[in-house]
C-alpha cells in the first residue's frame, strides 16, 4: 500500500515510528514533533494527517484541504504580531491591519505550496493566548467527513506560560476524533506537563543529498548556488537556504581573516572585522560566525586525520600551515567554549563581550602564532 508518508524525505526513523501507527490505527490523542528548525516536520505532519485519514483513497477535496492547511480539517495555529490595544478577550487577529493579514495570509499560502519554507511574519514572536483559545470553537463544530481533525501548532515553543496552561485543559479531554501535533524547535521550553501528554517524535539533522533533494523538488536554484552552502547547513533546509542567499564565499573569507587575526593576536583587527560582519544583521549573523568558526575548527581535526578539509575545501593552506606549527594543540576545548558562547547570546548576554571572548580564546589555542 502507498502512503503519503513515503515522500517524506530523509527522516526515516520518525516515518517507521508514524506508519506503525496509522497501521495499527491506534493515533495518539496529541503528538510532538521536535528538532531543528527546516528538517521537515511540518511536511511530515501533512502527510501523516492525509495517512490517518484514509491515504490514497481520502477524497481529492479533502485532501486539498489538508494540503492547504486549512479550516474545517486543520486548525492551524502560529506566532501572530500584537496590536495596539490588543488584549485576551479579542480574537487572535481582530485587531490586526489590513497589510498584517495580508501578509499572514501570503506567508502560510507560501508555507502550503512549498512545505520546506519557512514563514517570517514580522513581529510574530509568540503564540496568543487567544489563538489557543479559539481551539475550543474549532472543536464545538462537527465534522464527519473524516477520521481526524487536527490542531496543528507550529513554533508551539512560542507559547507563553498562560496559553500552554490553556492548551493543557484541551490536551487532558480531547474529544473523539481530534489529534493534536505540536511542532517545536525547541520542546524543553514546553511545560513538562504538555510534553507528557504527547508522544514524542524526534526529527533528525537531514543528510547533505536529502537537503539537495528537497532543494531540487521545491527551490528554483542552480545547483552550483546551494552546493557549498549545504556543507555549512547543519543538517537544516532552512539554513541552507539563508547561506544560498548570501555572497556565502565572501562570509567565509571574513570568517578566515577573523581567525587569522585572532590567533596573531591582532584584537582590534579581529573585533573590526567581527563588526563589519555583524552591522546592522542583530545576534543571528553572530550565531552563523560561530558556526563557521566551528566548522573551521572540525577541519583541523580532519585535515590532521586525513590530509584534507571536508568544509572549507578552498582554504587547505590554511589548515596545513596551522597543522604544521600546532599539531598536537587540542581543539575540543575551544569548540565546547564555542558552543556555549552560542547559548550566552540566547541569554542576552552583551553581544561585544562575547565576541571580545571568542578572540581571546582563539588567540589562546594559537598563543605563539607569528
Amino acid at each position: 500500500m502507498t502512503y503519503f508518508l513515503d515522500r517524506v524525505i530523509g527522516q526515516k526513523k520518525a516515518v517507521e515510528i508514524l506508519s506503525r501507527l496509522v497501521n495499527s490505527q491506534n493515533i495518539p490523542n496529541a503528538l510532538l514533533f521536535a528538532g531543528s528548525p527546516g528538517v521537515g516536520k511540518h511536511f511530515t505532519a501533512i502527510q501523516f494527517i492525509k495517512d490517518i485519514n484514509g491515504s490514497e483513497g481520502i477524497n481529492s477535496l479533502i485532501r486539498k484541504s489538508i494540503s492547504n492547511i486549512s479550516e474545517p480539517y486543520i486548525k492551524y495555529i502560529i506566532p501572530l504580531p500584537r496590536a495596539k490595544g490588543e488584549d485576551n478577550d479579542n480574537s487572535a487577529t481582530r485587531k490586526l491591519d489590513e497589510n498584517t493579514i495580508n501578509s499572514i495570509a501570503a506567508e502560510i499560502k507560501n508555507k502550503s505550496e512549498n512545505p520546506y519554507y519557512y514563514f517570517d511574519i514580522d513581529g510574530a514572536n509568540i503564540i496568543k493566548l487567544s489563538s489557543i483559545r479559539e481551539i475550543r470553537k474549532f472543536l464545538s463544530l462537527s465534522f464527519e467527513r473524516i477520521n481526524y481533525r487536527t490542531i496543528l501548532i507550529d513554533k508551539s515553543e512560542l507559547m507563553g506560560e498562560e496559553a500552554q496552561n490553556a492548551l493543557l485543559k484541551n490536551l487532558e479531554e480531547p474529544p473523539p476524533g481530534v489529534l493534536f501535533i505540536l511542532l517545536s524547535n525547541n520542546p524543553d521550553k514546553l511545560l513538562p506537563t504538555i510534553r507528557s501528554r504527547c508522544q514524542r517524535i524526534d526529527f533528525n539533522p537531514l543528510k547533505e543529498k536529502d537537503i539537495r533533494d528537497i532543494i531540487k523538488n521545491y527551490y528554483n536554484y542552480d545547483e552550483l548556488e546551494y552546493e557549498l552552502p549545504i556543507k555549512f547547513a547543519n543538517g537544516s533546509v532552512k539554513k541552507a537556504i539563508e547561506l544560498t542567499k548570501t555572497d556565502f564565499i565572501d562570509f567565509l573569507d571574513k570568517t578566515i581573516d577573523i581567525i587569522r587575526h585572532s590567533l596573531a593576536g591582532n584584537y582590534n583587527t579581529a573585533l573590526n572585522k567581527f563588526n563589519e560582519m555583524q552591522e546592522n544583521s542583530g545576534k543571528e549573523i553572530l550565531y552563523e560566525i560561530i558556526d563557521s568558526i566551528l566548522f573551521w575548527l572540525s577541519d583541523v581535526q580532519h585535515h590532521r586525520n586525513f590530509g584534507e578539509p571536508n568544509y572549507f575545501t578552498n582554504y587547505k593552506d590554511t589548515f596545513e600551515k596551522f597543522n604544521r606549527r600546532f599539531e598536537e594543540r587540542d581543539i575540543y576545548p575551544l569548540m565546547t567554549k564555542l558552543n556555549s558562547y552560542k547559548s550566552l547570546i540566547d541569554a542576552n548576554i552583551n553581544l561585544n563581550l562575547i565576541v571580545l571572548n571568542i578572540i581571546f580564546e582563539i588567540r589562546q589555542l594559537g598563543s605563539d602564532y607569528v
